[in-house]
């Protein structure tokens, strides 16, 4: 890279202490600070100058360099640091024009360089830009490759007598430099890590690991760039780390994002970081709809929901949440559908709500669903205070019982049976019904056709769990009965003897069933035989 032209603006002096840092070559970072690059010790016009005239055909290395009457050049006016495409640090020292008198022509300048501010002095490699006309004030050498360090620099104009070749004058040396530290660019920063926001990116930037060969210090300040570009999608970061806001973006559009760092002295940035992982702005979706709740047996249901907004970033899963319990199901998909939630506890009412969640964040829970309430187990206590015995996921229905046609569960009371005829008298109504649900009809038509009997001690059992009173007990039909029967091991707590139930198989004679001998048929309805009330739920 070329240092300054004629021409172009030069530094104040005012910035020689403060503007410099740059790029350094990773085989130059073993040299001490003071090193220099050796190279020509004089600089023609030939040697990339761009006003100045040619050098003369007889003027050459092998030129001695005399000192003779030019007048000295004025202080060193600026250094500055650049990056060339190589990614190598320049410094670029600059100067004012020498007076050169009538009989000498300026033909070139010799440029030393020292580390710190008092020497020793060297001759540096350079590539400089001088104008020998006068029109312009600002020449300009180059030193490649610099590693950081503290340097000063002076200059010496050498010129030869007019219409004489051969013979070579160097002036005197400018005054020194102001002594200016000089920082090679830092390493490329760390991939940067990046979070959701609404139409933004906050972005978190630092130092890499690797030094890409270069010793340039801390970073001490980053700047963020959003791919693909956008009106002010950039932001910066001060320290030597931390994290910004890239705002302006649009939610729905993925973006990635780079940073470079700056040193605390650096005028040039380090090269770009790798790209962070792509990322949509955007919010957390809108809540869904909740639908129908399925019970699934004892412990589980299904719950059925719609899909909401997804406030510009696709839905990844939604969640349903138990009440009471905060017990949960999460299906992975964007779509509407139906989330199972395991590990209820039987017998339990709950209602339930659903999130949806995208990688801004999670939604608002949707509406409490109805109450439902999940199957009883075989042996588990019913909300009677009874023991479960029947239990069926797709229910049935009780004519008379508080659960209606809504009924799923038969418990049997715990309190120790009784030993009672079926009826006083033969009653003249018929009651023959045997099915699951028939049993509270049955023992209601008992009930009304006999002064006393099993029915009418069935009817009579209350009991009170929680606070609540339960007064719809009522003797078992056969079917009802003999699923009773069947479950004695799950907690039935029968006593050995015949049961009744209130099926009849005639004016004169009902079922009952034998335990644990398993018999089953009718008898007498004058006969003992033990009573044991159930309750549909």
């Amino acid at each position: 890279m070329m240092g300054h032209g004629p021409g172009e603006a030069r530094p104040t002096m005012s910035a020689r202490s403060s503007r410099f840092s740059g790029f350094g070559s990773s085989r130059r970072r073993g040299k001490a600070a003071g090193a220099v690059i050796a190279c020509a010790v004089m600089f023609l016009a030939g040697c990339g100058g761009s006003g100045g005239s040619a050098a003369d055909a007889s003027a050459g290395a092998a030129t001695p360099i005399v000192r003779g009457d030019v007048l000295g050049v004025g202080a060193v006016t600026g250094v500055e640091a650049r990056l060339d495409q190589d990614n190598k640090m320049n410094v670029i020292a600059f100067w004012n024009n020498a007076k050169v008198p009538l009989t000498q022509k300026l033909i070139g300048y010799r440029v030393q360089v020292a580390s710190g501010s008092d020497g020793p002095w060297a001759d540096a490699g350079w590539d400089c830009k001088y104008d020998s006309t006068g029109s312009s004030q600002t020449n300009s050498c180059r030193m490649n490759n610099q590693v950081s360090g503290t340097y000063s620099f002076r200059v010496a104009a050498i010129t030869k007598l007019v219409g004489k070749s051969g013979v070579k004058s160097e002036g005197a040396w400018s005054a020194g430099s102001v002594a200016v530290t000089v920082l090679n660019f830092v390493g490329t920063p760390a991939t940067p890590t990046v979070a959701i926001g609404n139409t933004k990116i906050t972005v978190t930037v630092a130092a890499g690991t690797a030094t890409d060969g270069i010793v340039g210090g801390a970073p001490a300040s980053y700047t963020v760039t959003a791919s693909p570009a956008v009106s002010g999608g950039t932001c910066t970061v001060d320290g030597a780390s931390g994290f910004c806001d890239v705002t302006g973006l649009k939610n729905g559009t993925a973006y990635t994002f780079t940073a470079t760092a700056k040193n605390a002295a650096s005028l040039v940035s380090s090269p770009a970081s790798s790209p962070s992982a792509a990322i949509t702005p955007g919010v957390a979706p809108g809540p869904p709809r909740i639908g129908v709740v399925a019970v699934k047996g004892e412990t589980s249901v299904q719950v059925a929901y719609s899909a909401p907004q997804n406030g510009g970033i696709p839905i990844t899963s939604y969640t349903a949440s138990s009440n009471p319990g905060g017990i949960t199901g999460t299906v992975s998909q964007a779509v509407a559908g139906v989330i199972t939630v395991t590990g209820l506890a039987a017998g339990t009412a709950y209602t339930f709500t659903v999130t949806a969640t995208n990688a801004a964040g999670i939604s608002l829970g949707s509406a409490s669903s109805a109450p439902v309430t999940t199957d009883y187990s075989i042996g588990s206590t019913g909300p009677g205070g009874g023991v479960v015995f029947y239990s069926s996921s797709n229910g049935f229905t009780s004519t008379g019982s508080a659960c209606g046609t809504r009924c799923h569960n038969l418990e049997a009371a715990t309190a120790s049976p009784v030993l009672l005829n079926w009826c006083n008298y033969y009653p003249k109504a018929i009651y023959t019904s045997t099915a699951i649900g028939s049993g509270f009809e049955n023992t209601r038509l008992m009930a009304a056709g006999c002064d006393a009997g099993a029915g009418n001690s069935a009817r009579a059992t209350t009991t009170t769990v929680a606070g609540v009173t339960f007064s719809d007990w009522f003797l078992p039909s056969k079917d009802e009965l003999t699923a009773y029967a069947q479950n004695v091991a799950a907690g039935g707590g029968f006593v050995a003897g015949n049961y009744w139930s209130s099926s009849q198989g005639g004016p004169d004679n009902a079922y009952f069933r034998g335990y644990p001998n398993g018999n089953s048929g009718s008898d007498w309805k004058l006969s003992g035989f033990w009573v044991r009330p159930v309750r549909a739920f």
